[in-house]
């Protein structure tokens, strides 16, 4: 509510700093992978105090999976029967974790497909209990990043109106152009865009075509 001037890091800095120390758990943890002889396993642990979730998937439980490895990024998803999604990434890829993949696809691929979980609301992604996808605490992050940065530029700069508009576009700029990049080599990104005919999909169709990336 208020704008107090030499403050205003003193006050947003503490709280962005609390956000990350309360919900670091989603942001990074501590998983490990193994294959077992009736499926895939995975073990998550926070690094705050808490017990470590285990779940589990056998082989006749899998719906669906991805996987797409390359010498940037190993990948892999596996999608639940149960409706829920186990997601690895390594970047760049060591030896066992492409080892690990290798062996899951020949372990996966002499068992049917099991049923594709039950309908969700289109484009909607399932559950992933890994913790790869935490949208909720990324747009809490970014929100009081962007409030402690526009204070602190209100306190120190005192920009004019102009100044200020101009500044957010720029900044929405560069936001949207790094969503953009980081999104053109994603497996399942490029998968939907291939029959979309929505204007970013076509957008990044042209800007794998010109830069030459093959997503496999």
């Amino acid at each position: 509510m208020y704008n107090l001037d030499g403050q205003v890091l003193l006050i947003g800095g503490p709280w962005l700093f609390v956000a990350w120390l309360l919900h670091r758990d989603l942001v990074r943890r501590r998983r490990e992978f193994r294959l077992v002889d009736d499926g895939i396993t995975v073990e998550v642990t926070p690094l705050v105090v808490g017990a470590p979730r285990v779940t589990h998937v056998p082989w006749t439980e899998i719906a669906d999976y991805t996987v797409s490895v390359d010498y940037e990024k190993a990948f892999l998803r596996v999608v639940s029967a149960r409706g829920y999604t186990l997601t690895l990434e390594d970047r760049p890829p060591r030896l066992s974790t492409r080892e690990l993949i290798r062996r899951f696809v020949e372990q996966a691929d002499r068992y049917p497909r099991a049923a594709e979980p039950s309908p969700r609301r289109k484009g909607a992604p399932f559950p992933d209990v890994t913790g790869e996808q935490p949208p909720i605490l990324a747009g809490c992050l970014t929100l009081f990043a962007l409030i402690t940065v526009n204070s602190a530029v209100e306190t120190f700069l005192d920009p004019s109106y102009a100044q200020k508009m101009a500044g957010f576009a720029v900044l929405s700029l560069i936001l949207l152009g790094a969503r953009l990049w980081w999104t053109l080599d994603d497996f399942d990104v490029a998968v939907a865009d291939r029959d979309s005919r929505r204007l970013i999909a076509q957008l990044r169709r042209w800007l794998r075509r010109v830069l030459g990336i093959r997503v496999s």
